[in-house]
């Protein structure tokens, strides 16, 4: 994905923004110790990327509810460059849709 994104921005002027979003199940969460070894998220956030996520607590970011012996866990993920987020939510009354909860995320384009 990063090089896509890449060999993407050679196509535009040097300093030109262009808007990228990767997305989805990562399986992991970079805020979470026992994930400290997995280096996914981070080797897209060291490219500029942001999280839409930053700085929130996992009580507003918990995409993958409590299961069992499972807490509460952050595996879903937004990345993005050359956007500007407004807002994000992950929105707790589609439960009955996915083990897994959704992100709602709006931006606009810098």
């Amino acid at each position: 994905m990063l090089a896509h994104a890449d060999e993407m921005a050679k196509l535009y002027p040097d300093g030109a923004s262009y808007p990228v979003i990767f997305a989805g199940d990562f399986n992991t969460d970079p805020t979470e110790s026992r994930f400290a070894d997995e280096s996914t998220v981070t080797s897209i956030l060291e490219k500029n990327f942001k999280w839409v996520f930053e700085g929130l607590p996992l009580a507003q970011r918990t995409t993958l509810p409590a299961s069992g012996q499972f807490p509460d866990a952050n595996f879903d993920h937004i990345l993005y460059l050359g956007l500007k987020l407004k807002s994000v939510e992950v929105p707790a009354d589609y439960d009955h849709c996915s083990d897994h909860r959704p992100i709602v995320a709006v931006f606009d384009v810098e």
